[in-house]
């Protein structure tokens, strides 16, 4: 008796058979099949047209059947079928047509199918298509214009998708998607105005789009936009003013744009920021005083910002925020006075800022402060004694600081510290004596 003959058979799951080389007909007798699992099959070759009997069918599972190399145009007669997973089929070139058929589909993964060259446009006929994966296509060129028919969309991932030059302009009709992923789209060189009209949009990945210039000031329309990620997107110049339209947004990643200069005073009009990323903006010379309006913001990150020269006093208005982080700032003078307004902050890191020459006595205020890292602060020649009023500070990195030629006594106050690095510093012999550390 074969399995083939299981008429109310409605899971099976043949999972890493390495040697299973084709299906056979016979699996069009199983007419109750609702999932059908053959994930890792590397041997498999084709799927049988037969399939098409599997009214059914609701779940075909196809990821890394690498020897793949067609599927049967008769697959467009699965009505009911919900999830088509070819994901790392390597060398399957083209999708049927007929894929437009597939009415109930809601999930379609083709990511890292590498050989795969273009895109049917009946794709577009996927009405209640809610998720779309086409991470690491490398071959694809091009996505159909009638993409913009799928009403459901919700997820769109062309991560990685190294030969795509362009975007068409009608994803703007995809009202229904809140997630875009376009990161790691290296020669991908615009985004379309039409961007802007995506009202349900929460997340758009543009990371490493190392080609892209320009934002375009339509997205501004975004209400509902909640985290933009532009990391180390290189040749970007500039941020749109209309940035500052984006109500929603929660995290704004800009690290590693090497060549932006400034970052628009309307920045500080984004009253939701939590998190603002600017590490290694290496042409980046200063902050606009308009951030002290982020009354929300939790996070701030200019590491290796090596053009930042000073922070603005208005950073003192930021009674959220929580951590700082400035390692590396190597041009960056003083830290403002205000700093010491920051109620809520609980973590400072000025690791490396190699011109920095004093902190603010103001610093005794952060009584929520926990972690204070000064490492390797070179011209850094003493410490504030207010430093004792910090009854929260937990770890204290003074190490490399080889200018520092005393530590207040107050530091003998500091009841909650759990860790005191003061290793190489060569001037402190006669501090720590003080403090009763001694060096034979």
């Amino acid at each position: 008796m074969s399995v083939y003959s299981l008429r109310k058979l409605e899971h099976l799951a043949m999972r890493s058979c390495h040697s299973l080389v084709e299906i056979p007909l016979a699996i069009g007798n199983l007419l109750s099949l609702q999932y059908l699992d053959l994930n890792f099959c590397t041997s498999m070759r084709k799927i049988p047209h037969s399939i098409e009997n599997l009214s059914s069918f609701k779940r075909l599972e196809l990821d890394g059947c690498t020897s793949l190399t067609n599927i049967p145009s008769s697959i467009g007669n699965l009505s009911s079928l919900e999830k088509l997973d070819l994901g790392s089929c390597k060398i399957l070139i083209e999708i049927p047509s007929s894929i437009g058929n597939l009415s109930s589909l809601k999930q379609l993964q083709l990511g890292f199918c590498s050989s795969l060259t273009k895109i049917p446009s009946s794709i577009g006929n996927l009405s209640s298509l809610e998720q779309l994966d086409l991470q690491s296509c490398e071959s694809l060129t091009e996505i159909p214009s009638s993409i913009g028919n799928l009403s459901s969309l919700k997820q769109l991932n062309l991560q990685s998708c190294e030969s795509l030059t362009e975007i068409p302009n009608s994803i703007g009709n995809l009202f229904s998607l809140e997630q875009l992923d376009l990161g790691s789209c290296k020669i991908l060189i615009k985004i379309p105005s039409s961007i802007g009209d995506l009202s349900s949009l929460k997340q758009l990945q543009l990371k490493f789009c190392s080609s892209l210039t320009e934002i375009p000031s339509s997205i501004e329309n975004l209400s509902s936009l909640e985290q933009l990620d532009l990391w180390s997107c290189k040749s970007l110049t500039e941020i749109p003013s209309s940035i500052g339209n984006l109500s929603s947004l929660k995290q704004l990643h800009l690290q590693s744009c090497e060549l932006l200069i400034e970052i628009p005073s309307s920045i500080g009009n984004l009253s939701s920021l939590k998190q603002l990323h600017l590490r290694s903006c290496e042409s980046l010379k200063e902050i606009p005083s308009s951030i002290g309006n982020l009354s929300s913001l939790e996070q701030l990150h200019l590491q290796s910002c090596k053009s930042l020269i000073e922070i603005p006093s208005s950073i003192g208005n930021l009674f959220s925020l929580e951590q700082i982080d400035l390692r590396s700032c190597e041009s960056l003078i003083e830290i403002p006075n205000s700093i010491g307004n920051l109620s809520s902050l609980k973590q400072l890191d000025l690791w490396s800022c190699k011109s920095l020459t004093e902190i603010p006595n103001s610093i005794g205020n952060l009584y929520s402060l926990e972690q204070l890292d000064l490492g390797f602060c070179v011209s850094l020649t003493k410490i504030p004694s207010l430093i004792g009023n910090l009854s929260s500070l937990k770890k204290l990195v003074l190490g490399g600081c080889v200018s520092l030629t005393e530590i207040p006594n107050s530091i003998g106050n500091l009841s909650s510290l759990e860790q005191l690095d003061l290793w190489d510093c060569k001037l402190l012999t006669k501090s720590l004596a003080q403090l009763g550390i001694f060096f034979s």
